[in-house]
């Protein structure tokens, strides 16, 4: 009856090993913050960045990335809708749908850099190692910020049909039609028209 356990020793001895070193390399991985230096860009791409964001984007994400006439580029709200994503799908979307009177009009290292920006804008810092404009290696380069988990589940599956979007309120159904009759003859105390004699 001993024997069996005699031969469970050895790989219980292993799986101790791989478990102690596993937790002794897990508080440095935690020790880093999610997002930083996981993306690699440079600081030429982001002044280079800024210098396409100051003439394309800045008249409606504001001077600062913080908003304006279009959404914040540094909320948490940008940073929970692009956590977890790859850094060419932020490059791929600026791109179908930036500037939006012209998408598709600047060049892949601007969009590049205009993503470099918004990393670094976002706790991103800059190192030595540029952010690649090669679409299948950026595709790997996936984007994380610090304080927003990444999502474990991915997007929606292509198969999925959404419910309609519900139709806005009219507001002309609360109005009252007027008529012919109305303005021919209103009532005493409802004048439709200034200064009637």
């Amino acid at each position: 009856m001993r024997q069996p356990l005699r031969s469970v020793g050895p790989i219980a001895v292993l799986l101790f090993l791989w478990l102690v070193i596993g937790l002794a390399q897990a508080p440095e991985a935690a020790a880093q913050p999610p997002g930083a230096g996981t993306i690699p860009l440079t600081s030429d791409q982001v002044q280079a960045g800024r210098v396409v964001y100051d003439a394309q984007c800045a008249s409606c994400h504001g001077p600062s990335l913080t908003g304006g006439l279009a959404p914040s580029l540094t909320s948490r709200i940008f940073r929970a809708r692009w956590s977890g994503q790859s850094a060419s799908g932020l490059r791929d979307y600026l791109r179908q749908q930036m500037p939006p009177e012209q998408p598709d009009a600047l060049t892949t290292e601007q969009y590049t850099n205009l993503v470099a920006l918004m990393l670094s804008e976002n706790g991103h810092a800059p190192g030595e190692v540029a952010l690649t404009t090669d679409d299948e290696a950026a595709a790997n380069l996936v984007i994380q910020f610090s304080g927003i988990p990444v999502p474990s589940a991915g997007p929606l599956a292509w198969d999925v049909t959404l419910p309609p979007w519900p139709a806005p309120p009219d507001p002309t159904e609360r109005l009252t039609p007027v008529t012919d009759e109305m303005l021919s003859n209103p009532a005493p105390g409802d004048w439709l028209t200034w200064r009637r004699t």
